[in-house]
């Protein structure tokens, strides 16, 4: 019966947000716990999921604070960089033992600005596929994981691994396009 009074849940919606902020902070410093005390050499398939949900987060946030009109601090910025690269180190690292997690790598590698890629660089040896690798990637991660999904409003079908997965396949024939296009020139 509503008798028209407020519901005695509302405080707890008032502190979703405050929840979901402290959750994603909770993750992050765990795994950074987890990358110190373990690295992330060893194969471990379920760090793939939290590996690339911080990764893709991490850019939602630097998104953020390049289009906010306020001046963010560098620490702030750094902050969110060291998040990403930590994320990016895990996935190429994992990527060593799973298609996937290699696959989810190079979709967070292209989305990389040059700042994060040069430091990057320092941590990690991104190995060049040939074209026939990349194509048997391709072919062998075929899934309908939600890659990219951050809450209920997101649309899961354009987010989807095999979405992803396309995107990367026509990264791959691109740049193969290119390499024939600069061999035909020299």
């Amino acid at each position: 019966m509503n008798t028209g009074e407020p519901c005695e849940r509302t405080p707890l919606l008032n502190e979703l947000p405050t929840i979901v902020r402290r959750s994603k902070i909770y993750l992050e410093t765990i795994l950074r716990l987890y990358y110190l005390r373990h690295g992330f050499d060893k194969s471990d398939m379920y760090m793939t999921h939290f590996l690339s949900y911080l990764a893709f987060l991490g850019f939602e946030r630097l998104k953020a604070l390049q289009r906010s009109d306020s001046a963010s601090s560098l620490e702030e910025l750094k902050e969110v960089q060291s998040t990403v690269i930590l994320a990016a180190k895990g996935l190429h690292d994992q990527g060593e033992n799973w298609y996937l997690a290699y696959t989810i790598f190079h979709m967070i590698w292209k989305e990389m600005g040059p700042d994060e890629l040069e430091i990057l660089h320092q941590y990690t040896s991104i190995r060049k596929d040939d074209l026939s690798t990349s194509k048997l990637r391709v072919r062998h991660v075929q899934c309908q994981y939600p890659v990219k999904i951050f809450n209920s409003a997101d649309d899961p079908e354009h987010l989807r691994l095999e979405e992803l997965v396309h995107r990367y396949a026509d990264m791959v024939l691109e740049a193969s396009g290119s390499d024939v296009s600069e061999a035909e020139s020299t």
